[in-house]
Parts: C-alpha cells; sequence; structure tokens
C-alpha cells in the first residue's frame, strides 16, 4: 500500500516530468529556466532524467517553477 508521502512524491516526480516537456506559462523553452536543455531531449531520455533526480532535486525544480510561475503573474 503506498503511503501519503510515496503518493506525494509520485506526484512531484509527474509534476517535473511534465516541466520538462514545455512551460505551462507560455508553452516555450526560456533560456534561463532549468528545464531548457532537457526540454531539447527526447521523450526517452527525459524519463532517465527524471529517474536520476534525488528528492532534493525535485523539491528545488518545483520551488523554482512555482517561484517563476508566481513572477510570471504579477
Amino acid at each position: 500500500m503506498e503511503t501519503a508521502l510515496q503518493s506525494e512524491k509520485c506526484n512531484l516526480r509527474k509534476q517535473v516530468l511534465g516541466l520538462s516537456v514545455c512551460c505551462p506559462f507560455d508553452q516555450r523553452n526560456p533560456c534561463a529556466c532549468p528545464f531548457h536543455e532537457v526540454r531539447k531531449k527526447s521523450a526517452g531520455e527525459r524519463d532517465e532524467w527524471l529517474h536520476k533526480l534525488s528528492d532534493d532535486d525535485i523539491i528545488k525544480l518545483i520551488t523554482h517553477h512555482q517561484t517563476c510561475l508566481s513572477n510570471k503573474m504579477l
């Protein structure tokens, strides 16, 4: 049985995988974004990249995204 923590980690990883495709704000790929280079990779390469990320990496990427999105919404 999956715990709440495992479920949350899975959801965060899915969110990062989605962000690795394009920016949800404008569907672009800004050069200053930490996802810029990974967005150029194939879906399989992005999946491999995701599996190599630590939980801390995931949290940093999500935090960056949330801050960036908040700034764009101002």
